[in-house]
């Protein structure tokens, strides 16, 4: 089961969701204001490109803050592929679009590439033109990843065909440019490719339909950069048992409500367990290189963390843990005042039992989904590498992949009594 499976099998319908009385099970915050100001602190730091400033700066204070709470403070360093772009545009007749180029990024000359336009609907295909910049019409989807099959079939017939590039027009909710995650190791595709926003793509659907031609200009400075895992370790005193707490801080863009929520929940069980009385031996971890396919994730295991047979629980955050209900009427995407978005919990044989003691009455994650395969992100990186007892957070958020995700649809609220749910799930191991 990978990570859209999970998500689609969540209801789709928000639910009212009473932080109060969530609250009222474990009293106060150490800081009530302390989440709010974490994720104005993580957001604040901007696109969170791996190896990039913004990312940098996250984990350099997400290293400051392990060290303030008393943890002794590891780093691991890995390369990540980067890209910094001046022009990435596709141009026809009078009209011109900024695209985000595909990682690993396969650049143009930097006179472009010319081609006629074609449009391809991946359902229905059709034979593609020689030397044509190919409009990959995507069906409508919040879209994650170019590894996706109907992604990497589409992008292959271009290939076959011999066409100068492929523009996939990822048709997602809020009617931006959706930003791909991709491997780290090699490129994915052998063609120029580019996402252009579905708001964007019509006076290109229109050239296509008069097979006009256009060009598609990615052009930048690309390579390999130095991005780093961060992670603490403390130990209570006559430790009984290991854990290990993790989330993701890198991605394509700002990621306020991708991680944002993450971090804050992370935080606050980081700065909380020393003071909690739990005989745990903890290691906190924060890594980098997310976008490319959990590359920080799968650096940080066998070098950062304890093995599998050693550990009682790996507890992962992963994107928009809890977010804002949204609803779309008429083609317009609004926040709703209450209700949060559909979410769903990963969890192994190990942890099935815990995760419903724990989560009984919590719409979303009272039914956990149980996942053997390896799917579902970076908890299928744990499951994979043979970890048993994996409990993994994940939620549905327009917003995902898109530059408009700058924390519109976050509650700190909301953040704080999913906190207090994931100390219980630590009282309890």
């Amino acid at each position: 089961m990978n990570r859209r499976e999970v998500l689609a099998s969540i209801a789709a319908t928000p639910f009212l969701f009473d932080a109060a009385s969530a609250l009222a099970r474990d009293g106060s915050l150490a800081s009530p204001d302390m989440i709010e100001e974490d994720l104005r602190r993580y957001i604040a730091f901007g696109s969170k490109a791996s190896g990039g400033a913004g990312d940098n700066a996250s984990g350099e204070w997400i290293a400051g803050e392990l060290a303030r709470a008393g943890y002794k403070v590891e780093r691991s360093i890995f390369e990540a592929p980067f890209f910094e772009p001046d022009v990435v545009e596709l141009r026809a007749g009078g009209s011109s679009a900024r695209l985000i180029a595909q990682a690993i990024v396969k650049q143009t000359p930097r006179e472009g590439v010319e081609g006629r336009l074609f449009r391809f609907d991946p359902l229905k295909p059709e034979q593609i033109p020689g030397g044509a910049l190919v409009l990959v019409d995507l069906p409508r989807q919040g879209w994650s990843t170019a590894t996706a099959p109907i992604i990497r079939k589409a992008v292959k017939a271009c290939e076959d065909a011999g066409a100068n590039g492929a523009i996939l027009v990822t048709n997602g909710p809020t009617g931006e440019a959706i930003a791909l995650n991709a491997p780290g190791d090699e490129p994915l595709f052998s063609l120029p490719t580019a996402c252009l926003a579905p708001r964007d793509a019509g006076p290109f659907f229109e050239a296509a339909g008069k097979k006009e031609t256009a060009r598609l200009f990615i052009v930048g400075r690309a390579g390999r950069r130095g991005a780093f895992n961060i992670a603490g370790r403390w130990s209570a005193p006559g430790w009984a048992k290991t854990v290990i707490v993790t989330t993701p801080r890198s991605g394509w863009m700002t990621c306020a409500a991708e991680r944002g929520p993450g971090i804050a929940i992370w935080l606050d069980l980081m700065r909380w367990l020393p003071t909690s009385g739990l005989a745990l031996n903890v290691i906190f971890s924060s890594n980098s290189g997310h976008e490319y396919e959990n590359l920080g994730a799968s650096h940080q295991i066998g070098q950062l963390l304890p093995q599998p047979r050693d550990t009682a629980l790996f507890l992962l955050f992963g994107a928009s843990v809890v977010t804002k209900a949204t609803q779309e009427y008429e083609g317009r995407l609004s926040v709703l005042p209450d209700g949060t978005a559909p979410r769903s919990c990963i969890v192994t044989a190990g942890t099935d039992s815990l995760a419903r003691s724990v989560l009984a009455g919590w719409e979303g994650w009272a039914d956990p989904a149980f996942v053997t395969d390896g799917g579902a992100g970076e908890a299928g990186t744990a499951i994979r590498a043979g970890y048993p007892n994996v409990i993994g957070f994940i939620g549905s958020n327009p917003y995902h992949h898109v530059a408009g995700d700058t924390g519109g649809n976050v509650d700190s609220a909301q953040i704080k009594a999913v906190a207090l749910a994931s100390r219980e799930l630590l009282r309890r191991i």
